[in-house]
């Protein structure tokens, strides 16, 4: 049950304000199926839950008849009733195009002269948890019929209280949606120090100076993982995929389990130690992940391991010019004309990377490590405040249901 509806059964509502099921002030016209073949480039745009969720996703168009097909015109209210839960469900004003509606949406038809079609948005998604509780489904994907939608209980004012409560949101949500976006602009340039410090440090007059050496010439050992997939226990050592490397970090949170005699057959070409470098080989290609963990893990063919040499080059250098420009382009180049999803080993050992002296390696590897830790400071702080900012739709629903606006 969401926090609105909570706060509104616990007190008393305002004069002339009260409960009423959905249904009875509006009627829920369903979309229709469109198939991939339905598809046209022309015609009118197929409003799919993607385009009520965010207004630069791409349409699919319907060109064909308009009969039996349920059209949308701007200022219509439609409501999202199937997807994932957080993401997927909720009301919106259509603010596009005339269009043809997508099943797994309602278009909801008002009764005018009770409803102002701006307050049933703010009130049916004031409900939002309440409606997703009666949802039905798998993980993930989940979806609430017809009925529940008629029965979903939603706050009611007299229409001229509606009409004044609605243009003091629409007003406050603009500032909410500024202020979003103004924060979102600053997480999006912090996420691009990382590739402007690394530009610095590898593509300048000096760098160029740097011999190259290749990556097998740096290393002692440079394997990947097992060829097949594993039996998966409930308990035992992490084994680790492309997906376990997250942001150029061993991320364990969804990582699955292998035997401990499996891991010691995995390990018997070598073992991962704190100071190695993980490097992806499916996927994402070229992702390198110094090691940062002290516990026994094995790791699948998709990702592979390099030992540096420890008096030939700094490991955390060495993870620093596997993600260089130069030598991600490299990467790219071994893939040019053959769309290269897979890297092999021998690709790895080919990679060459600039190496300056080593004390000048761990002054750079020092001064990054540095960097990322402010930088990292700054996204955290920037990404509490964008939750916070997140919060307001909320906070302004619960003052606008206790008739505090």
């Amino acid at each position: 049950m969401s926090d609105a509806h909570r706060f509104t059964s616990e007190q008393k509502l305002p004069d002339g304000w009260r409960h009423i099921a959905l249904g009875e002030v509006c009627r829920l016209v369903n979309g229709d199926a469109y198939n991939e073949t339905d598809w046209s480039r022309s015609g009118l745009p197929i409003i799919r839950i993607q385009n009520l969720n965010d207004r630069a996703k791409p349409f699919n168009y319907w060109s064909g008849s308009l009969d039996g097909r349920i059209a949308v015109n701007e200022g219509d209210v439609l409501l999202a009733w199937s997807g994932t839960p957080g993401t997927s469900f909720g009301a919106h004003m259509w603010r596009g195009p005339r269009g043809v509606l997508n099943q797994h949406i309602f278009r909801v038809d008002i009764d005018t002269a009770r409803v102002y079609a701006p307050w049933a948005v703010i009130a049916i998604n004031g409900q939002l948890d309440q409606m997703i509780g009666k949802a039905h489904g798998g993980v993930g994907l989940r979806h609430v019929t017809k009925g529940e939608v008629e029965r979903l209980q939603v706050l009611l004012p007299p229409i001229e209280e509606q009409k004044r409560i609605a243009a003091i949101l629409n007003e406050q949500m603009k500032v909410v949606e500024r202020a979003r976006a103004a924060m979102e602009t600053q997480l999006r340039a912090a996420n691009l120090l990382r590739s402007a410090y690394l530009r610095l440090v590898f593509d300048n007059t000096r760098s160029q100076d740097w011999p190259k050496h290749t990556v097998g010439s740096l290393s002692s050992l440079i394997i990947d993982g097992p060829h097949v997939t594993p039996e998966y226990v409930t308990e035992g050592i992490p084994f680790l995929t492309v997906r376990n490397i997250v942001k150029r970090r061993i991320d364990l949170s969804e990582v699955s389990y292998i035997s401990q005699d499996n891991h010691r057959t995995f390990s018997r070409r070598g073992r991962a130690e704190p100071g190695d470098i993980l490097y992806t080989k499916d996927g994402t290609l070229g992702v390198p992940c110094l090691v940062d963990i002290d516990r026994d893990f094995s790791f699948f063919v998709s990702v592979a391991l390099i030992k540096p040499i420890r008096d030939k080059i700094c490991p955390a250098f060495l993870a620093l010019a596997l993600d260089s420009p130069d030598v991600r382009e490299q990467v790219q180049l071994m893939g040019a004309g053959a769309g290269l999803k897979h890297m092999v080993l021998k690709s790895i050992r080919a990679l060459q990377v600039p190496v300056p002296k080593i004390e000048d390696q761990k002054r750079i590897a020092a001064e990054f490590q540095s960097r990322e830790q402010v930088t990292g400071e700054i996204k955290a702080a920037l990404t509490e405040q964008l939750n916070e900012i997140k919060k307001a739709p909320l906070s302004l629903l619960r003052r606008a249901f206790n008739g505090e606006l």
